[in-house]
């Protein structure tokens, strides 16, 4: 009681994404984080999320590439004839490349966890759109994440943010995990030492 709470942070090895080229596309690159089978990632959000930031943003299908990742399902046509299409799983030895030609990522999750996948499209060096949950917030660790609340609405307004915004600097790449906890190993010792001095106490009294 009347200590700071012990936390680790992801086990991301960010550099693999920061020292990413980028790979410019014939057309800005939009990648969603895909998953209609699970409920947390809140594909039905992302799919009126899209729609609404296409429709309001004039946005015509030759003027975007929309593409889905993460799970395999049937391409989606928004109201104004742009399609994302479904790329399913990327493979791992691919993965860092696919992540250096996306310009915007939207990639929700609806759970305290953080999700890798917000943290290395912005070391690779897209914008991102993520939820915020609780006291969670991703947006403090890089300007290059925009964590809004999960709605149709607000995550719609953050596409639009995200698609008027310059670039992402070499800066913006650069994410510091120590804000989200410390290395696992690291609170694993303090645990440890915790443990043995209470039992040490013990032993003493018993």
């Amino acid at each position: 009681p009347g200590r700071d709470p012990l936390t680790f942070h992801p086990s991301i090895d960010l550099a693999r994404y920061l020292g990413v080229p980028r790979s410019r596309q014939p057309l800005p690159r939009l990648a969603v984080y895909g998953r209609p089978e699970v409920a947390r990632n809140l594909f039905e959000t992302c799919i009126g999320a899209l729609d609404r930031f296409l429709a309001e943003g004039g946005i015509r299908p030759d003027a975007i590439d929309l593409v889905s990742v993460g799970m395999a399902h049937s391409d989606v046509v928004f109201s104004g004839g742009q399609r994302l299409k479904s790329l399913g799983k990327i493979a791992w030895d691919d993965y860092p490349a696919f992540l250096g030609t996306v310009d915007i990522g939207l990639s929700l999750m609806l759970s305290p966890h953080p999700s890798h996948l917000p943290l290395e499209l912005a070391a690779a060096g897209a914008r991102v759109v993520t939820n915020s949950f609780a006291e969670k917030d991703l947006g403090r660790l890089s300007p290059a994440i925009l964590s809004v609340a999960p709605t149709e609405r607000a995550v719609a307004g953050a596409l639009a943010d995200a698609w008027a915004a310059e670039p992402v600097t070499f800066a913006e790449r650069r994410i510091d995990m120590t804000a989200l906890g410390d290395p696992l190993g690291q609170v694993i010792d303090a645990i440890s030492e915790e443990i043995g001095g209470q039992s040490a106490a013990l032993a003493k009294t018993a």
